[in-house]
């Protein structure tokens, strides 16, 4: 066997083992096929046919990938406007009462959640947990970093996101079985000033989890902390 036997035996072992270095290659592609004449018909159909199997393929993962971000951006900016809506309406408030109706009635059905309740702490003596119309409650302090570790030992974070088996009877009184997911929102109210959370509860499992962004409930927060920091509560 001459050199150039055994380089052309060489080259096709290693087409054979591995033939997307014909495949993957457009240009050594569009060279085989403009040379249909010189290659017998059935050849001809089946690089043609490979040719376009494999384009098809390229095309249906473009075109998934393309589905996949326009329904990322569609939902970001969803979510940016329902946001957006949240903060003009708490632009309204201008006193604790007003923020109260909020909670209770406008701000669930804009944030297309199933509840949302507003836990602070305060130091006042012998202080019991108490609820103010399902959407307040007044607790000891430190519930409000015990509430968001439920049990486990994990660092706090300023946004939690998670699903859980059942509500809190404490945070969603008529909803205790029925709420599946949750997002905290821990909130700074000044450095003299125990801290308090915001809870938004919902029904479906998969609106609130670990996996998703937490760069428009920060926003949100802050701009409920700047509201209640202007009030003595």
């Amino acid at each position: 066997m001459d050199n150039h036997t055994k380089e052309i035996f060489q080259i096709r072992r290693k087409i054979l083992s591995n033939p997307n270095i014909i495949l993957d290659d457009i240009d050594l592609m569009k060279t085989l096929i403009s040379q249909s004449d010189a290659i017998s018909a059935g050849n001809i159909v089946d690089i043609r046919s490979l040719a376009m199997k494999r384009l098809e393929t390229r095309i249906k993962k473009v075109e998934s990938t393309n589905r996949t971000i326009v329904a990322a951006a569609y939902e970001n900016i969803s979510g940016t406007n329902i946001i957006h809506e949240a903060l003009l309406k708490l632009m309204e408030i201008n006193n604790f009462h007003d923020l109260e109706n909020q909670l209770l009635i406008d701000l669930p059905i804009i944030l297309k959640i199933s509840n949302l309740h507003l836990m602070l702490e305060n130091d006042l003596p012998k202080i019991r947990p108490t609820k103010f119309r399902n959407c307040l409650s007044l607790v000891k302090p430190g519930t409000v970093d015990k509430y968001i570790r439920a049990g486990s030992q994990t660092n706090i974070k300023k946004i939690t996101l998670r699903r859980i088996p059942s509500g809190s009877r404490l945070v969603y009184p008529n909803l205790t079985g029925e709420i599946k997911s949750e997002a905290l929102i821990k909130l700074d109210l000044g450095s003299s000033r125990l801290p308090a959370l915001l809870l938004m509860g919902s029904t479906n499992s998969d609106q609130f989890h670990s996996k998703q962004g937490t760069e428009l409930l920060n926003f949100f927060g802050k701009a409920i902390e700047r509201i209640l920091r202007h009030w003595q509560i």
